[in-house]
């Protein structure tokens, strides 16, 4: 055999064993990437799975806080509120005196205002963000909600609520203050609650919220739009972590108040709420 056709039966032997072996890889890889594609496959259905779980639970824990604070990509939902707004403004436009109303539906963000601007006096309304204020010293682990304080003869108010009954002196946990002040708009609870907090921990509510108190007169005013921010922020989790926030909104589920917003509202629908009279 001639020198060029040993060369040539070599080239012809190589190319063919590089074809045979690329082939044979070929064949590895696709059965490779094919068992990858099943463990991709299966490790994104576990985490969505796990995602999903963790929002039930969520959901379950903290059922009064929004949804949506526990979504990475929440979608809002559109709907038509013309008629709810001619409602409310049918309603509003008769009444005698000042009258506002302020509703904002919370996934969407769309809003409905009738004297929605207009001022009132925060009087025990100031009752909300100061028991806001408490929870964010418990969040920060310098007072806890067992905690017991006594009264104090300064402290005591007998023009709403009945703790001033229990006299100076009196033991009672930061626990039973918040929850008579919310839920039985007690003056005594309110001011022995105040006295634990500095005029920045108070302040630091509204400044958080970016509500501005029109304080001109002796009580400070706010409007229905602008005191909505309180609840909002409950709500969505914004100012308190989740676990305090519905904390709150269950406290002011269960007030003794029902003739106001409660009121022609189906029982089994839960109402956070908070009543103000100056």
């Amino acid at each position: 055999m001639s020198e060029k056709n040993k060369i040539t039966d070599s080239r012809f032997s190589l190319i063919h064993r590089l074809r045979s072996w690329s082939e044979s890889n070929i064949d590895i890889l696709l059965v490779i990437l094919g068992i990858l594609s099943v463990i991709t496959l299966a490790l994104t259905v576990l985490f969505l799975f796990n995602q999903k779980g963790n929002h039930v639970d969520n959901y379950e824990k903290f059922p009064l806080v929004s949804k949506r604070v526990f979504l990475e990509n929440p979608n809002d939902v559109i709907i038509n509120f013309v008629p709810l707004r001619k409602a409310l403004r049918g309603y509003v436009d008769p009444l005698e005196g000042k009258v506002g109303v302020y509703f904002e539906y919370l996934p969407s963000g769309v809003s409905i205002g009738v004297n929605a601007t207009e001022e009132i006096r925060l009087a025990s309304l100031s009752k909300v963000p100061l028991a806001m204020s408490i929870l964010k010293k418990v969040e920060k682990g310098d007072i806890m909600l067992t905690d017991r304080v006594f009264l104090k003869e300064e402290h005591l108010d007998n023009r709403f609520g009945s703790l001033w009954q229990r006299g100076p002196g009196a033991p009672i946990t930061i626990e039973e203050l918040v929850k008579l002040s919310l839920q039985e708009s007690d003056n005594t609870a309110y001011q022995t609650l105040y006295a634990l907090l500095t005029n920045k921990e108070v302040e630091e509510v509204y400044e958080n919220l970016e509500i501005e108190v029109n304080v001109a007169s002796s009580s400070p005013l706010v409007s229905p739009k602008s005191y909505s921010s309180i609840f909002r922020s409950l709500y969505l989790a914004s100012f308190l972590l989740e676990a305090e926030s519905n904390y709150l909104l269950d406290i002011l589920t269960r007030t003794i108040f029902h003739d106001k917003i409660p009121a022609g509202v189906p029982k089994d629908v839960l109402i956070a709420h908070k009543i103000g009279g100056f």
